[in-house]
C-alpha cells in the first residue's frame, strides 16, 4: 500500500502542475491499446481471406495499408505530442518541485548539514526531484496501455493455456527485474558518498582560488588522486553488484525463450487436429506474444513502481523533515522592538559529552556595544549560532525582551539581527545584490546600498567602477565582472549586515582579512552607531575592542572575565595577559 500511495501522491503533484499532460497521456494509452488489438484482427482478416481465396488482393492491400498508415500516423502524432508536453512540462515540474524543495531547505536545521546520513539523502533528492515526476507519469501511461491491451485481448481471445503460460513466464521475469532494481537501488545508495567526493573535487577544480593555492602548495596531484580514489570506489561497488546480477540475467534470458516454443508447438498440434486454420495460428500466436509481452511489461512496471516508491520515499523523508528549531506557529509569542537580550546559564554541545558552552551568562541592552573576545576555539562563533537560533540550546535560556527563544518563531528572531559571519559568502551577482540580497527596486534601495558601502569603507572602490553598484562580481557569468581582494570582500559582507537595518548587529570575526587600519576604522564606526543600534562584536584581536561598553572574555566555553577595557587591565588577569602579549607582538612586527 505504501508503494501505491507514494506513486499516487506523485501523480497528484503532476496533475496539480499539468492536468492536461496527464489526461492526454491517459487518452493516448487507450487509443494505442485499441489500435494494437485492432492490428491483430486486421492480420487475421487479411490472412484468412487470402487463404480462402475470397478476397481481392488490391482491396485487402488497401485495407491493410490504411490500417498500417493509421497506426503509424497516430504513433507519430503521439510521439510529437508527448515530446512537446515533456519539453514544456519538464520545466514546469522542475520549477514546482524545486520550489517545494528549496522552501523546505530554508527550514532545515543547521545540524542537518552535519548529519552525513541526512545529507546523503538530501543529495539524492536534489538529483531525483527534477526527473522522477516525469518517470512516474511515463510509468503510469505505460501501465494503462498494458492493462487495457490485455483486457481487450482477453475479451476477443480467451485461451486459458496462453494465460497460464504467460503468467508463469512473467512471474519469473518480474522476480528477476525486482531483484535487479533492488541491486541498482542499493548500489546507488552505496555510491552516493563516492559521487559526492568526486563532485566536491570537480567543484574545487572550477574554483580559481583553489587552482592558485593548489599550484603554490604543489597539491594538485593530491586532489586528482582523491578523485581517482572516489571513481575507483564507485567501480568496486558497481563490480560487486554486477556479479550479483549476472547469473540472474542469464537464467532469465534462457527461460524467456521457452514460452514461445511451447505455444508454437501447442498451436501446431491444434492445426493438425483441424481446430485452427493458418490464419488462426498467426492470429493466436501474435495474440499470445502481445499478451505475454504486455503482461511482462506490466509486471516490469510493478517493480518499476516499487523502485519509484523507494526514491519517492526518500524525497518525502527530506520534504517532511520537521525542524527542531520551530520556524512559525500560531502560539508563538510576539517579541516587539528590541530592548534587551538576556543569556542565562547557556550550555551547548555538538556531540554528547563534549560541551562547547558551559553556563554562559550575560545581558545586552538597547544601544550597547559589547565585545566578546577569546582565543580560537573558546566558543565565540558557537554562541553566535545560538543567538541566531540555529541550534537549540542544550541548557539554560536566551530571552529576547524577556521572552524565551523557545516560545518565539526562529524567523522573527533572525529578522532582528544583521550578521557578518566568520565564514561569509559573496555571490556572482551585482555589488548591490550582494549588499541587499535582492534587486534594487527603488531610489531608497540605491541610497541604502551607497550608505552601507560607505560605512564599510568600500564606496570609493565601487564608485570608481564603470557600472558602480551594478557591477557584477567575478567572471563566472559575466566576462566583464570584477574581482575584489579578500579585505574588500569582507567589507562587502560588513555592508550587507549594515544595510539590513536590524536592531542588533553581530560582527563575528569581521577583521580576518582586514589590515589593522581598516579594522580600527570600522570598529570606531561601529562604536559610533546611534543608540538605536545594538552591537555584538566578536574577535580574538583584543586591541580592536578597547572602546566597547563591556568586554566579555571567553575561555573554555565560559565567561571568565568581564568589564570595560580599563577595568580588565586593572584586574591583571587573563585579559591583561592576552592584550599585553598581542600588543607586544604587533609592536615587534
Amino acid at each position: 500500500m505504501k508503494t501505491i500511495k507514494n506513486n499516487l501522491r506523485m501523480i497528484g503533484y503532476i496533475y496539480k502542475v499539468a492536468p492536461m499532460y496527464l489526461i492526454s497521456m491517459f487518452l493516448c494509452s487507450i487509443i494505442q491499446a485499441l489500435l494494437a488489438v485492432g492490428g491483430l484482427w486486421a492480420d487475421k482478416v487479411v490472412i484468412s481471406r487470402l487463404m480462402d481465396g475470397r478476397g481481392i488482393v488490391t482491396g485487402l492491400f488497401l485495407f491493410y495499408g490504411f490500417y498500417i498508415v493509421l497506426d503509424y500516423v497516430f504513433e507519430q502524432v503521439r510521439n510529437l505530442m508527448m515530446n512537446r508536453f515533456n519539453s514544456l512540462h519538464n520545466v514546469d515540474f522542475s520549477i514546482y518541485m524545486r520550489r517545494l524543495l528549496y522552501d523546505k531547505v530554508k527550514d532545515f536545521d543547521i545540524s542537518c548539514y552535519e548529519d552525513q546520513e541526512f545529507y546523503n539523502d538530501y543529495e539524492r533528492v536534489v538529483g531525483e526531484i527534477d526527473t522522477r515526476p516525469i518517470q512516474v507519469a511515463n510509468t503510469f501511461s505505460r501501465c494503462v496501455y498494458y492493462i487495457l491491451t490485455m483486457v481487450f485481448i482477453t475479451v476477443v481471445v480467451f485461451e486459458p493455456v496462453f494465460i497460464v503460460l504467460a503468467f508463469v513466464v512473467v512471474i519469473k521475469h518480474v522476480l528477476h527485474i525486482n531483484y535487479l532494481n533492488k541491486i541498482n537501488y542499493h548500489m546507488k545508495m552505496e555510491t552516493t558518498v563516492h559521487e559526492r567526493r568526486s563532485g566536491y573535487v570537480k567543484q574545487l577544480f572550477q574554483d580559481n582560488v583553489f587552482i592558485a593555492q593548489s599550484r603554490v602548495m604543489g597539491a594538485t596531484s593530491y586532489f586528482i588522486r582523491l578523485n581517482d580514489r572516489a571513481v575507483e570506489s564507485d567501480y568496486i561497488v558497481a563490480e560487486k553488484y554486477y556479479k550479483k546480477s549476472l547469473f540472474s540475467s542469464v537464467m532469465s534470458s534462457f527461460t524467456g525463450c521457452l514460452a514461445p516454443a511451447v505455444v508454437g508447438y501447442y498451436l501446431c498440434v491444434q492445426m493438425l487436429r483441424d481446430r485452427y486454420s493458418v490464419s488462426d495460428f498467426v492470429y493466436l500466436f501474435e495474440a499470445f506474444s502481445m499478451f505475454a509481452n504486455n503482461l511482462t511489461y506490466l509486471f516490469q512496471v510493478i517493480p518499476e513502481v516499487a523502485d519509484h516508491s523507494r526514491y519517492i520515499d526518500n524525497i518525502w523523508k527530506v520534504m517532511e523533515y520537521q525542524p527542531v528549531i520551530r520556524e512559525d506557529g500560531e502560539e508563538m509569542a510576539s517579541m516587539g522592538a528590541f530592548e534587551k537580550l538576556e543569556i542565562r546559564n547557556l550550555c551547548f554541545a555538538y556531540q554528547k559529552g563534549r560541551e562547547v558552552l558551559k553556563g554562559i551568562t550575560f545581558q545586552l541592552r538597547k544601544g550597547e556595544k559589547i565585545a566578546i573576545v577569546g582565543e580560537n576555539g573558546s566558543g565565540k562563533s558557537t554562541l553566535v549560532k545560538l543567538l541566531l537560533d540555529m541550534y537549540p540550546a542544550g541548557g539554560g535560556e536566551i530571552l529576547y525582551n524577556g521572552v524565551d527563544y523557545r516560545h518565539c518563531a526562529a524567523s522573527e528572531i533572525r529578522a532582528g539581527f544583521g550578521v557578518v559571519f566568520q565564514n561569509f559568502q559573496t555571490y556572482a551577482f551585482t555589488v548591490a545584490e550582494n549588499v541587499l540580497m535582492r534587486n534594487v527596486e527603488t531610489e531608497a534601495d540605491r541610497e541604502k546600498v551607497v550608505s552601507a558601502l560607505g560605512f564599510a569603507g568600500l564606496w570609493e572602490k565601487v564608485e570608481a567602477l564603470e557600472d558602480g553598484i551594478f557591477t557584477v562580481l567575478t567572471r563566472e557569468f559575466d566576462e566583464n565582472g570584477v574581482y575584489f581582494s579578500g579585505g574588500e570582500y569582507q567589507k562587502l559582507a560588513i555592508a550587507r549586515a549594515y544595510a539590513r537595518d536590524a536592531e542588533v548587529l553581530i560582527f563575528d570575526e569581521p577583521n580576518s582579512a582586514l589590515d589593522p587600519v581598516s579594522e580600527y576604522e570600522i570598529f570606531q564606526k561601529i562604536m559610533l552607531l546611534g543608540k538605536d543600534r545594538t552591537v555584538i562584536y566578536i574577535s580574538h584581536r583584543l586591541f580592536s575592542t578597547v572602546s566597547a561598553d563591556c568586554i566579555y572574555l571567553l575561555a573554555d566555553g565560559q565567561v571568565c572575565e568581564k568589564g570595560t577595557h580599563d577595568s580588565l587591565m586593572e584586574q591583571k588577569g587573563k585579559y591583561h595577559e592576552m592584550y599585553t602579549a598581542q600588543i607586544k607582538g604587533y609592536r615587534e612586527s
